[in-house]
């Protein structure tokens, strides 16, 4: 979703740049929100966080299932505070 339908300008503008360390399961990732996924006055929308946390979790964890199938049983935040549009997270 973040590399293919939100990957355009005003939206996730650019290709995000993640590193991993497949062997101990980590991983950091860089985006750029644009002025498109406000959910408010240029707040990001919260659905998009809990996006961009589902799918982060998902690499770091592929490489090491075994079927390397997996999907999203519960997903659950509590928000700390807003991100503001056109910001990088």
């Amino acid at each position: 979703l973040t590399e293919t339908t939100l990957l355009c300008p005003d939206m996730i503008s650019r290709e995000p740049y993640v590193f991993t360390d497949d062997e101990s399961g980590s991983l950091i990732a860089f985006y750029h929100l644009g002025s498109k996924l406000a959910g408010h006055s240029r707040i990001v929308h919260g659905g998009l966080a809990a996006v961009l946390l589902d799918e982060c979790m998902g690499r770091a964890c592929f490489p090491r299932l075994v079927g390397k199938v997996a999907v999203t049983a519960k997903l659950e935040l509590n928000y700390k505070s807003p991100i503001p549009v056109n910001s990088v997270v």
